[in-house]
């Protein structure tokens, strides 16, 4: 079959573009033995890669919209990155009208309206805006509420329905994002295609990934870009300066942006924990993985995440995850099942720490494995797998 992906915005197209996302979804078809290329926003650029493996085409607006542009592709099926968002109908009408199977995409978590789910929906507000005080939260929490069931419904939710229950599936990248969409869109929607909303994960490069429990170590890695208050630099440095007054042989490696408080809080360490903590910074991904390879658990502080990459890859390197147990990191959630992580019940520094230290014993007493995690895990991140999950809904069609 001929299958196109498509990224309706300006990302650069170049190696790395086919390592994530639409781009190594389009590597799986291609995989398969299926014709593919990926279709991105925006003029041609010097680094687009132009190979028999995965050629990007670039379109403009105009043909993005066009139905002719789209029939003079001569595609069987689009797998269409859409996010759910309205400002994108004209082009997946434009795909349907052209007769190309469709299949939107998303890598959100599906928390777009109070009948997404109604604690859900507080959640979020709350773990977005944690920064601020109590009671602006709670008032933030009430204006967005009344907005969400009386005008919200009728300007924002409306326009989302519609998209998401545009096309043959609308696939999301969680099971919990994927029983959120389908709560908003059966609420507007009545006799809506009960297999319209489907769970597909979003593929993880595996190439060259060898999981051995002999290489894992007493360690515990931190990925962030923590100047960013989403990642809570401050929960990372409270739940690490816990534990390690708890484990005294653990070590800790933080890979991403290095704040200056991070470095001010680092320098204040008794000796002994100073040369427990590398701040490595910003690296080629490939050192990341490397790190993650040899510890034991990725710590996940942040506040909220869409399907959390670096999480996802942690698990098909044999890494367990520990994270907060909330409506907001429910990728996390799903990552944590299967023997493969431990939730804190809250996100404060003491429960982050007891979790960490849970997770960390169980690895102390053999009742996690490198291997087993990464058996469960790789099959579900595989580009080709997930490309067969594709074809799969297309030949339902």
């Amino acid at each position: 079959m001929k299958i196109f992906t498509c990224a309706p915005r300006p990302f650069k197209g170049a190696e790395a573009f086919f390592k994530r996302d639409t781009g190594l979804i389009c590597r799986g078809f291609q995989s398969l033995g299926h014709t593919s290329k990926s279709i991105l926003l925006g003029p041609k650029r010097m680094d687009d890669l132009e190979d028999d493996l995965g050629d990007v085409m670039r379109a403009d607006l105009s043909s993005l919209t066009d139905v002719l542009w789209w029939k003079s592709l001569d595609i069987d099926a689009c797998i269409f990155c859409s996010w759910g968002k309205p400002e994108y109908q004209e082009m997946v009408d434009s795909i349907l009208a052209a007769g190309i199977q469709l299949i939107q995409i998303t890598d959100t978590q599906g928390i777009l309206s109070p009948y997404s789910g109604w604690s859900d929906y507080m959640s979020i507000e709350d773990s977005h805006y944690y920064a601020y005080p109590v009671w602006k939260r709670r008032l933030r929490q009430f204006i967005r509420v009344t907005y969400g069931i009386t005008l919200g419904g009728l300007l924002r939710d409306r326009p989302r329905v519609k998209m998401l229950s545009t096309g043959h599936y609308f696939t999301a990248a969680t099971p919990a994002a994927k029983k959120r969409f389908e709560r908003l869109a059966n609420h507007y929607v009545k006799g809506l295609n009960k297999d319209h909303f489907q769970c597909v994960a979003f593929p993880i490069s595996l190439h060259g990934i060898c999981v051995r429990q002999s290489d894992k170590v007493d360690k515990v890695v931190a990925v962030g870009r923590w100047d960013d208050k989403q990642k809570r630099q401050q929960l990372l440095m409270t739940t690490v300066q816990m534990t390690m007054k708890i484990r005294l042989g653990t070590v800790f490696e933080i890979y991403g942006f290095i704040t200056q408080e991070l470095k001010e809080w680092h320098k204040q360490l008794q000796r002994g924990d100073m040369e427990r903590v590398r701040l490595i910074g910003v690296v080629p991904h490939e050192v990341v993985m490397n790190g993650l390879k040899t510890a034991r658990t990725l710590l996940c502080p942040s506040a909220y995440e869409g399907c959390c990459n670096a999480s996802a890859e942690a698990l098909t390197v044999g890494c367990s995850v520990v994270a907060v147990d909330s409506p907001a990191m429910s990728a996390l959630k799903w990552h944590a099942s299967l023997r493969s992580g431990t939730l804190s019940r809250t996100s404060s520094g003491q429960d982050m720490a007891d979790a960490l230290c849970e997770e960390l014993v169980l690895w102390d007493a053999g009742k996690r494995s490198a291997c087993d995690i990464a058996k469960t895990w790789q099959p579900m991140f595989n580009s080709e797998k997930i490309a067969e999950a594709y074809v799969s809904l297309i030949e339902r069609k």
